[in-house]
């Protein structure tokens, strides 16, 4: 018999008879029955980075079979509040739904959360005090990486709530490390950019955000940061200096599952860049 309103299951699909509440028992104690470590990824702002970050995680944990990878809890919840709009005009915040999600994540056992989204670390410390999660702290990471480095000017490449927050600003000022920020006319264009990409509109995006970077390069910075999740997904491969904080956190999460040392791997990539950059021309360009 179907659902109200005509509603039948799909042929690919089965279904258990029974109570809902019994059709996908879970016990308490599952990731001690299976002996495992587990990653928890808070995602859904937006879907696509927070595919493109488990990508990433994949694609860096050494593995020659299923079984070498890392387990993982996946919460992709759309439905979280924008995290601009709770800045810029007060807007629903993020909070209450994120930490029913970390409460689902804190009872299937997972060790560790990543959230790949840079704007919702404005939220962090009211996240923290309602959570007993261990979080990763994206854009702390990114800064100390930055600083080890020996970055002296970064420009910063965000969402219009992320750079008003000053939340990278204020971290990266503490790392006495100076942020070229775009003006006001490439921020629209920068913010324009992420929606478009989050409609899945990503060429005019991708050459929107390339020229913004461009334009941060030429006032000063050595390299760009990547501080919305949506840039690395129209970025990835450009012949431009950018650190991207997906990566950074992705590569932390494989460290500490799986004992490499792929952020010192990262941070002597990314001293070598730091110290080209003083050989760098307009846009980036290196001088021969």
């Amino acid at each position: 018999m179907g659902r109200p309103g005509g509603y039948r299951s799909p042929a690919w699909t089965s279904r258990v008879r029974g109570s809902r509440s019994n059709l996908y028992p879970v016990p308490c104690d599952w990731p001690h029955v299976l002996g495992d470590r587990i990653l928890g990824v808070l995602g859904g702002m937006g879907p696509e980075a927070t595919a493109y970050f488990i990508s990433l995680v994949t694609e860096l944990t050494p593995a020659e079979r299923d079984q070498d990878h890392i387990p993982m809890v996946v919460i992709s919840d759309p439905k979280i509040p924008d995290r601009s709009e709770a800045i810029l005009s007060g807007g629903p915040s993020p909070v209450g739904r994120a930490l029913r999600d970390l409460r689902m994540l804190e009872s299937l056992g997972v060790e560790l959360v990543a959230i790949p989204c840079n704007t919702f670390f404005h939220f962090y410390e009211e996240v923290a005090r309602g959570t007993s999660l261990e979080i990763v702290h994206m854009p702390r990471l990114t800064a100390e990486l930055l600083a080890d480095a020996g970055a002296r000017a970064v420009g910063l490449l965000g969402t219009t709530g992320l750079v008003r927050s000053g939340l990278y600003q204020r971290l990266l000022a503490d790392m006495r490390i100076e942020v070229v920020l775009p003006d006001e006319q490439t921020q629209a264009e920068v913010m324009r950019a992420i929606y478009e990409i989050k409609a899945g509109r990503k060429s005019g995006a991708r050459l929107a955000l390339i020229r913004a970077s461009r334009r941060l390069l030429d006032h000063g910075a050595q390299l760009v940061v990547e501080g919305c999740t949506e840039a690395p997904l129209v970025l990835r491969g450009e012949p431009l200096p950018l650190l991207d904080p997906m990566e950074v956190m992705a590569r932390a999460c494989v460290d500490r599952f799986k004992g490499t040392a792929l952020l010192s791997e990262l941070r002597a990539e990314l001293a070598e860049r730091v110290s080209r950059a003083q050989t760098r021309g307009p846009s980036g360009a290196l001088l021969r």
